[in-house]
């Protein structure tokens, strides 16, 4: 059972490799776009097959049949794990509304793998969990005695019964729910406070360390040629009218260089370079200052306000550009279009919660909880990486800023796998609470039956990011620490915390829907089950109550 999840892991990451090889021969990918997908499938896939496998072996516990545990575990956390991987798919799909390369190829890698994570749990799992029979499900034969010895022992330590943890923890929680929701909120505040002041940079260097043979070959090229000789200003000229090398048309020319030899933060400027049309030139200046410095993109944002406002721009056309100015724009860009993909991600994921709880407060809760996860998240990240709380520590090396393309990515996948706990635990209560259970028995029941394959998915997940944090480089460190720290925070003090006190706040109102979105939203029906696919699968065994174990 222990080996399912991970070759699950394996498959999807391989087929996932796969495709993303044949993508690569037809559009343009990033080199980051296989680490992003193998750091999101190893997770994911681990993720949905553990909830599958543990459903089934939930169900053989129960008592039923092996059939009948299979048909019960993929119309429920099966149904969980489709809508769980739209829901991912969804927020990644948010970052394709930026149109850079980087980001959209990262993002389609993503996509990719869990979409074929969630294919392979709902039909390769099955498929294995029938070949291997009752070694799915049953102990094994050193390990599952070790387990049955030491759960023994404690049993006979108890002289009185008790209730099992996590329904103890649910109950503790949800008899003070006010002063639940304060604390927990504000420790995810707290942790927030830093990304108030994050800054977001771009640069090809920063990715290696000091003494790498890379960074140290750009220095010694700066030495010799100039610190801005490797990523020259150039300034494109065309002509409005007539050829660029006569009369006016050259004289301007002139002009714009001559402009451009009177700044100080440039070295030296080059004649221009008249193009085979006749139309235009190309004026390059070697700046004084690194291509990746602040220096230098000031440099660049002050020759694009000065230049348009000279004599010669009445008669041309120009664009100041080079490596600095794409670095710039990049910049620009990505951090001005995250609040479209901020929105974007919210609206989606509602929708989709919208349709799989049939409830309007619920995914409202959730949205607002996963904010606070990666706002934590962020701040970690800027505590870490911008302002070097930890540097010289686990190969920690604060870049002074936050990479450009890290906040779209962490809150886009972060988003997108908080929901898939956030789906599984509601898919749990609003089970029970459909049985008959109320809003505290439900929260309670639904929380004590996932809680432990929650906060094991939570810590396999947190492992697999972990180990991209040991990379060496800083935009895939970052996205790793701060998607571990946001699964951690969600699977802890959201959903064992914030989760079922706010749903006792709530009370009734956690399910309230409108009756126009009632009668128009479909039915997943997994709330229906056990009872539904009991009968779906004719066999005629006795359904469980609502106050029984496996309800």
């Amino acid at each position: 059972a222990a080996m399912l999840p991970l070759a699950l892991g394996a498959v999807s990451v391989l087929v996932t490799g796969a495709l993303i090889f044949w993508l690569s021969r037809t559009m343009e990918m990033s080199i980051f776009t296989t680490n992003m997908a193998s750091m999101i499938g190893i997770g994911v896939a681990v993720d949905y097959s553990l909830f599958v496998l543990a459903r089934y072996r939930e169900e053989i516990a129960a008592g039923r049949e092996p059939e009948q545990a299979r048909g019960v575990a993929l119309a429920t956390s099966g149904i969980a794990v489709v809508f769980s991987g739209l829901t991912v798919i969804a927020s990644l799909a948010g970052l394709l509304l930026i149109d850079t390369t980087a980001l959209r190829s990262m993002a389609i890698g993503a996509m990719l793998v869990v979409a074929v994570s969630v294919l392979a749990a709902s039909t390769l799992l099955p498929a294995l969990i029938s070949l291997f029979g009752r070694r799915a499900h049953e102990p094994g034969r050193l390990l599952g005695r070790l387990a049955v010895a030491a759960r023994s022992r404690v049993r006979a330590r108890q002289r009185v019964p008790h209730a099992p943890f996590w329904e103890r923890w649910t109950a503790r929680v949800m008899r003070r729910p006010v002063v639940a929701i304060v604390a927990a909120g504000s420790v995810l505040l707290a942790l927030g406070i830093p990304a108030l002041s994050m800054q977001t940079a771009d640069g090809a260097l920063d990715q290696f360390p000091a003494g790498h043979e890379t960074r140290v070959g750009f220095e010694a090229a700066a030495a010799l040629g100039g610190p801005g000789a490797g990523a020259p200003i150039t300034v494109m000229a065309r002509a409005r009218d007539g050829a660029i090398g006569t009369g006016v048309n050259a004289a301007a020319v002139r002009a714009v260089r001559a402009t451009l030899a009177r700044d100080a933060g440039l070295v030296s400027v080059a004649a221009p370079a008249p193009s085979n049309d006749g139309r235009a030139a190309l004026v390059t200046a070697i700046p004084r200052y690194d291509g990746e410095s602040p220096q230098a993109q000031a440099l660049v944002q002050r020759l694009r306000d000065a230049l348009p406002a000279t004599a010669a721009a009445q008669r041309l056309q120009l664009d100041v550009g080079g490596s600095t100015a794409a670095l710039k724009d990049f910049n620009r860009k990505v951090s001005g279009s995250l609040w479209l993909i901020v929105f974007f991600v919210l609206a989606l994921s509602y929708v989709v919660l919208l349709v799989l709880l049939r409830s309007a407060i619920l995914p409202l809760k959730a949205v607002l909880m996963n904010l606070l996860s990666v706002s934590a998240a962020y701040g970690v990240i800027v505590a870490v990486f911008q302002w070097g709380w930890v540097d010289g520590l686990f190969g920690f090396q604060s870049l002074g800023h936050v990479d450009t393309i890290t906040p779209p990515l962490v809150l886009a996948v972060v988003f997108g796998l908080s929901m898939d706990y956030e789906v599984f635990l509601l898919s749990r209560i609003k089970e029970r609470f459909s049985a008959g259970a109320d809003t505290r028995a439900a929260v309670a029941g639904g929380l004590a039956s996932s809680a432990r394959t929650i906060t094991s998915a939570a810590l396999i997940m947190c492992a697999v990011f972990a180990t991209f944090v040991a990379t060496g480089v800083p935009s895939i460190q970052q996205i790793g620490l701060g998607t571990a720290v946001a699964i951690a925070v969600d699977a802890t003090i959201v959903r064992l915390v914030l989760v079922p006190a706010a749903m006792a706040v709530l009370g009734r109102w956690n399910w309230w829907l409108p009756r126009p979105l009632d009668r128009v939203l479909p039915r997943s029906d997994f709330d229906r089950l056990p009872a539904t696919a009991t009968a779906a699968l004719a066999t005629g065994a006795a359904v469980p109550g609502p106050g029984s174990r496996s309800a």
